[in-house]
């Protein structure tokens, strides 16, 4: 299936910042501000729709959409991007390194995680991206102590990929709430800079304004340790 995307022309970093449509469209505001910095554009919903029409399980309740890492990967894949998918197993995956990078171990892994998944919404994520691998994108599978950490986003950052990622609100903001949210990080010098699409649309309530003015202070003195998982994509 092909995409239909507008060219995109920035001249600032900052150019590719865009609000995030709804409260939960995260990562595909993410996907969107990646896709911006290799000079393309295409509406969030857009990007949903397209997994829709693929059978993905992105569109909820009432026309809402939710697009999950996994489904924003294998977009890009099919955007003509290299990609790379990396997360964190929940138990360490026996005589095996840190990083589990054999393709078709990783396959093995996931297959049983699938035939293993309670609900259709699980399953739908494994299959993204088994079908990942299947295009040629590539999955690597962390231990859980050996979370992704800063010197694996640098490493793909320096290598002029765009890295996608998930945090926290509590790791990130340091506010009291465990809703995931998705960054888009690209190269800026010798490092990185992080374009956050909830940053102008924080909290509605005007009386919790001086929190999230606090929590955006919070975020910018992030660690950037113990991540969960990202999406590393370069070239088109």
């Amino acid at each position: 299936m092909k995409i239909s995307m507008e060219r995109f022309v920035w001249n600032l970093v900052e150019d590719i910042l865009v609000d995030q449509e709804t409260d939960w469209s995260c990562v595909s505001n993410a996907t969107r501000m990646a896709l911006r910095y290799f000079g393309y554009d295409i509406p969030e919903r857009k990007i949903a729709e397209f997994m829709d029409k693929l059978g993905y399980k992105v569109i909820i309740g009432d026309g809402e959409f939710l697009v999950t890492f996994p489904h924003a990967a294998l977009f890009l894949k099919y955007a003509g991007f290299d990609v790379t998918y990396r997360t964190t197993l929940i138990k360490r995956y026996p005589l095996s390194a840190d990083i589990i990078k054999d393709q078709g171990l990783v396959r093995e892994i996931l297959l049983d995680d699938l035939r293993e998944a309670e609900d259709s919404y699980t399953r739908d994520r494994y299959k993204a991206l088994l079908e990942l691998m299947k295009l040629g994108g590539k999955v690597y599978l962390h231990q859980p102590d050996r979370m992704i950490q800063k010197k694996d986003i640098l490493k793909a950052i320096k290598a002029g990929k765009v890295v996608i990622a998930d945090v926290t609100a509590r790791q990130y903001y340091g506010v009291d709430e465990d809703w995931g949210h998705a960054l888009t990080l690209v190269p800026y010098g010798s490092s990185f800079k992080v374009l956050d699409g909830f940053t102008r649309k924080g909290y509605f309530d005007p009386d919790l304004r001086d929190i999230w003015d606090e929590a955006l202070e919070k975020a910018k003195r992030f660690e950037w340790k113990d991540i969960v998982r990202i999406i590393e994509m370069s070239g088109d």
